[in-house]
C-alpha cells in the first residue's frame, strides 16, 4: 500500500515546487515594479559653460530663461515630442534678439512652431518692454514639436533625454551670446510627464561650432561659432509599465507552455497544443510593442527577453514530442516523465530569470 501513495505524494511535492517558484517569480516581479522612484527633482540644475567674460567678449550679452509648461506626445516611432513653455529674453544693445531666435530642433513642417509676443506694437509686431534698470525685455509663448533621436536599446526600461536648443539664425558668437538668466529660471512644482519618471532638467549655454564657412569667406562674417541656449529634460520609463504591460503578459504566457509539462505525458496532443499555442502568442506579443519603435526597428532589450523565451518554449516543445515518441514507439510508462518534466520546467524558469537579469545587466 506503501508503494501505491509513493508516487502521488511525489507527484504532488513536484507540483507545489513548480507552484512555489512561479508564486516567487511574480511576487519578485511585484516588489521590483512597486519600488520607490525619486519624485523627480524640485529645481533646475543651471549651467554656464560659457564664462561671462572670457568667451563672451564685445558680444552682446542676451540673458534668456525658460518656463517648462508640459510635454506631451513623445513618440520615438518617429523621433518626435511636443512641448508649450514660456521664454523670455533680456539684454541691452541694439541687437533686438526675438526677431533672430530659432530652434534648431524643429519638428516638420516649421508651422508645428508658434510664438506669441507678449509685447508687440500697435501693428502686432514684437517690440521689447523697457525695464526700470534700461534692460530691453521681452516675453514669449512658445508651442513646438521637436525632433530627438531616442536611444531604444534598453527599451522597455530606457532612459531619453530630451532637447529644446535656441540658436541665433544671424549672430555668431562674436556679434551676440546668449547666457541663463540665473536669477529666474526654476522648475514649476506641478510640472510632470505622463507615462515617464522625471530624473533631472538641466539649462545652460554654449558654443555650437559648424564646420563650414557657409560659404562666407575671411572677413565675410565667417566665424562659425554660434551660441546656443539648451534645455535638457531627462526621462526614464517607470518599470511599472515594464513590468505589468510588457513583462506579465509574456511571462503568463511562458508558464502556460511550462505547465503543459506537469500534464500527463501520454497526453502529449494536449501538451503540444498548449506549447504551440504559448509560441504564437509569444510572436504576437513582440509584434504589439514594435510600433513603439523607431524604423527600422533596433534590437531591443525587450528582444532579447523573448528570446530567451522562444528558447525556452523550444526546450519544452522539444521534451514534448522526446517523451511522445518513447511512450509511443518505445512503449515507455507514461507516468516516469512526470518528475523529469517537472525539473526540466523548474530548470527552465530558473534559467529563464538568470538569463533575464544578465541581459538586463550587462
Amino acid at each position: 500500500m506503501a508503494k501505491v501513495l509513493r508516487k502521488p505524494q511525489k507527484r504532488s511535492s513536484i507540483a507545489v515546487s513548480v507552484i512555489m517558484t512561479v508564486v516567487f517569480a511574480i511576487g519578485g516581479i511585484a516588489m521590483l515594479s512597486n519600488r520607490n522612484h525619486d519624485e523627480g527633482p524640485e529645481t533646475i540644475a543651471i549651467g554656464q559653460l560659457m564664462d561671462d567674460n572670457s568667451q563672451v567678449g564685445s558680444a552682446q550679452k542676451v540673458y534668456m530663461g525658460i518656463q517648462l509648461l508640459d510635454i506631451s506626445q513623445i513618440h520615438p516611432a518617429d523621433s518626435t515630442w511636443n512641448a508649450n513653455f514660456y521664454l523670455w529674453m533680456r539684454w541691452s544693445g541694439d541687437i533686438d534678439p526675438t526677431t533672430d531666435w530659432q530652434i534648431i530642433n524643429p519638428g516638420f513642417p516649421a508651422m508645428y512652431i508658434t510664438k506669441t509676443y507678449s509685447y508687440t506694437n500697435e501693428k502686432g509686431l514684437p517690440e521689447p518692454f523697457i525695464m526700470a534698470s534700461g534692460e530691453k525685455y521681452q516675453f514669449v509663448t512658445v508651442s513646438a514639436q521637436f525632433v530627438n533621436n531616442f536611444d531604444m536599446t534598453m527599451y522597455p526600461i530606457d532612459t531619453q533625454q530630451l532637447e529644446i536648443n535656441i540658436e541665433s539664425a544671424g549672430y555668431n558668437r562674436s556679434e551676440l551670446v546668449y547666457l541663463p538668466d540665473t536669477s529666474a529660471i526654476n522648475l514649476h512644482k506641478d510640472f510632470a510627464v505622463d507615462g515617464w519618471t522625471l530624473d533631472n532638467i538641466s539649462v545652460f549655454t554654449q558654443l555650437h561650432h559648424y564646420d563650414t564657412s557657409f560659404g562666407l569667406g575671411v572677413g565675410d562674417k565667417a566665424d562659425s561659432d554660434y551660441s546656443i541656449f539648451r534645455t535638457t529634460i531627462d526621462l526614464t520609463r517607470p518599470i511599472s509599465h515594464a513590468m505589468w504591460k510588457m513583462f506579465l503578459p509574456m511571462f503568463i504566457v511562458f508558464l502556460v507552455a511550462l505547465f503543459s509539462l506537469l500534464l500527463n505525458s501520454d497526453r502529449f496532443d494536449v501538451r503540444l497544443a498548449l506549447a504551440g499555442s504559448s509560441l504564437l502568442a509569444l510572436i504576437f506579443l513582440q509584434m504589439g510593442y514594435t510600433g513603439e519603435l523607431p524604423s527600422p526597428s533596433p534590437l531591443v532589450l525587450m528582444d532579447q527577453i523573448y528570446a530567451l523565451a522562444y528558447c525556452a518554449l523550444i526546450l519544452t516543445i522539444g521534451r514534448i514530442i522526446w517523451t511522445a515518441d518513447g511512450i509511443v514507439r518505445r512503449s515507455q510508462d507514461p507516468s516516469g516523465h512526470f518528475e523529469g518534466d517537472a525539473m526540466i520546467a523548474i530548470a527552465t524558469l530558473i534559467a529563464f530569470f538568470v538569463g533575464v537579469f544578465i541581459v538586463i545587466n550587462n
